[in-house]
């Protein structure tokens, strides 16, 4: 399977408050998915739950190139989805890292 050389990969982990899971997959579904998927550069968008933690995520984005998602952090729309996201989770996102992929 081949996507884009060099794409670039965000991956955060997401920690809900107890009772709040169906909240937040309603937000990622309505709100989250259908901004950051129409922004120039976004690729696609992965959201794991913890088999050992019913209330963590880990969350995969995946954009064309890091300069797209650079913008997009920088984007009001992006800055409202984040402080949404703060009545949901139990703290801030927990940013594991950014990574480029490599071919081999």
């Amino acid at each position: 399977m081949y996507f884009h050389k060099d794409m670039h990969f965000t991956v955060s982990r997401a920690r809900l408050q107890p009772g709040k899971d169906k909240e937040y997959l309603d937000f990622r579904h309505n709100e989250v998915l259908p901004q950051m998927c129409a922004w120039p550069g976004a690729v696609f968008a992965l959201l794991l739950r913890d088999d050992n933690d019913p209330n963590s995520f880990l969350v995969i984005n995946a954009w064309a190139r890091k300069e797209d998602v650079d913008k997009w952090r920088a984007d009001a729309a992006e800055v409202k989805l984040r402080n949404k996201a703060k009545t949901i989770l139990a703290g801030p996102l927990e940013k594991i890292g950014d990574f480029t992929e490599v071919h081999i």
